[in-house]
């Protein structure tokens, strides 16, 4: 499955890593779309998520999941498409392609790990905090098992996006075209 959404064929315009970046931003935003959905649908267990979100505390680690997933997953990968694009447009440059494909899995890996265990950890600790109303500390308990495995995931993000940012400038120069 990897190979086909990487796969060179897939090209437009001679763009490749401008169009998978696209095709990152079109599936985050269909994600976030899904997600939206949860907050909105009117039947359980779903109004159960306004409420843990409504109370704060462990609901701010699912709202920021929620936003980090539309800024970074839909905006961010929309925003590096816009700067492959260019830099694949420029000219006598070719991308450094390790640097992409390996600025693209971890920074893909890294946020998608990052905002769904956001959003996991503060539905569970919501969950133990509002409806159960267990006291602060079994939340706490419930939640910390998350928190290092978010520290994980967030370095692999940071990693992903220097690597996507570095791609474009450590380009070498085209082989010649014979015609």
């Amino acid at each position: 499955m990897v190979g086909w959404w990487l796969s060179a064929r897939e090209t437009h315009r001679g763009e490749t890593w401008a169009y998978r970046y696209r095709k990152g931003a079109v599936a985050n935003g269909l994600v976030s779309v899904f997600w939206t959905l949860l907050y909105v649908l009117p039947f359980e267990p779903f109004p159960m998520l306004l409420k843990i979100v409504v109370a704060g505390g462990p609901g701010v680690w699912f709202m920021l999941g929620y936003l980090l997933h539309m800024i970074v997953g839909f905006g961010g990968f929309l925003g590096l498409s816009y700067l492959y694009s260019v830099a694949e447009d420029s000219g006598g440059r070719r991308i450094n392609n390790a640097l992409a494909l390996t600025g693209y899995v971890a920074l893909f890996i890294g946020f998608t790990g990052t905002t769904f265990g956001l959003a996991v950890a503060g539905a569970v600790g919501g969950y133990t905090a509002v409806i159960l109303h267990a006291p602060a500390e079994s939340v706490r308990m419930v939640m910390e098992p998350f928190v290092n495995p978010l520290r994980v995931l967030c370095i692999v993000a940071v990693v992903g996006a220097i690597a996507g940012l570095a791609a474009p400038y450590a380009s070498k120069p085209s082989p010649p075209t014979s015609t």
